[in-house]
């Protein structure tokens, strides 16, 4: 290929061309893809992970336990907004301002609906809106997070 050398391997390859290039790297555990001055290494990714990880660490307790609870909702996190009041549009906005985190983005609603809830109708309201989405198996996950709302 001339001015473009290629080196194939089982779990790579390397194209170069001139001043711009691309590295992609294939395991069972992580994909770099490399271009010039936009390169996320391996390091930075990782770095970024545990920041995110401990990231719990200056947070009230239970903001923390709200943290926790949200990291077990995935793709339930919109019918138990919904069971506990959210309107759709208010629902799609989180959707948008945390499009590329759900995690984040469960989070913001729960800590949102505690901010608006008496602390005595907080209990009944999540247990129920988690039992209506069919998510019994985070039930104890849910209590635990009631002791931390109770003690607000």
């Amino acid at each position: 290929m001339g001015d473009q050398p290629m080196s194939t391997g089982a779990d790579s390859a390397t194209m170069s061309t001139g001043a711009d290039s691309a590295t992609m790297s294939t395991g069972a555990d992580s994909a770099t893809m490399s271009t010039g001055a936009d390169s996320a290494t391996e390091s930075q990714v990782n770095e970024r992970s545990e920041q995110k990880a401990s990231r719990g660490s200056g947070r009230r307790k239970d903001d923390d336990a709200l943290w926790q609870l949200a990291g077990e909702l995935g793709a339930s996190w919109k019918p138990i907004g919904r069971n506990l009041g959210f309107k759709e549009p208010r629902l799609e906005n989180l959707e948008m301002d945390h499009s590329f985190d759900a995690h984040e983005r469960a989070y913001q609603m729960l800590l949102k609906w505690k901010n608006k809830t008496p602390p005595p109708a907080r209990g009944d309201k999540l247990r129920s809106a988690v039992e209506m989405a069919g998510r019994l198996d985070i039930m104890p996950l849910v209590e635990k997070t009631l002791k931390f709302l109770k003690k607000d």
